[in-house]
């Protein structure tokens, strides 16, 4: 879910008698009930396979496809900074992979694609993701000429990390599946 799970805390001290002792004195004093404030608390990053981007239908020997895509959300409270991005590619039918942000890339080419092998793709500047809002990781390649049936999924976001700021908490994604691809001779589906 991209929904961050959010909790409250509340310490609270209850009064106790006789726990305080004065240095000068030696009189022992009466502690008095202390309410604290509430805290939220929970996840301020989560990642999901991005719901708008049903499976695809994908032509066989074509450049630049886009056969998987995550969204990122930050939570309420800070923005994040995402450094390191890991894909899993589920077969070998691609080359030329790349992360693409709004369109921009994001990271290196990674030419040669191998089945059930994880790249990461380290980023020049980090990703911002404004507290609050959400972005979308896209998984982009090229398919080979022999590439045929269905693989599903395409690829597995299985982890990124990075940092909330100001507060500097380290992130992290939990390995996420991606969208189903089937190769045909027709026209990319989207």
């Amino acid at each position: 879910s991209t929904t961050p799970l959010w909790e409250t805390i509340t310490v609270n001290l209850p009064g106790n008698a006789g726990n305080f002792l004065g240095l000068g004195s030696n009189t022992t004093f009466n502690s008095g009930v202390v309410i604290g404030n509430t805290l939220s608390v929970g996840e301020v990053f989560s990642a999901a396979k991005n719901s708008a981007l049903g499976d695809q239908a994908l032509p066989v020997n074509s450049a630049g496809l886009k056969i998987g895509s995550y969204t990122f959300l930050a939570s309420s409270v800070e923005d994040i900074e995402v450094d390191d991005i890991s894909i899993r590619f589920n077969s070998d039918f691609w080359t030329n992979a790349n992360l693409k942000i709004n369109g921009v890339q994001f990271g290196s080419t990674q030419n040669t694609v191998a089945s059930g092998t994880t790249y990461t793709f380290s980023l020049s500047a980090p990703l911002t993701i404004p507290a609050g809002q959400a972005k979308n990781v896209d998984v982009f390649a090229d398919s080979i000429a022999t590439a045929l049936g269905v693989v599903s999924p395409a690829t597995t976001l299985v982890g990124c990390s990075g940092l909330s700021v100001p507060l500097s908490i380290s992130i992290n994604c939990a390995s996420t599946d991606g969208q189903a691809v089937t190769f045909g001779s027709g026209a990319e589906i989207s």
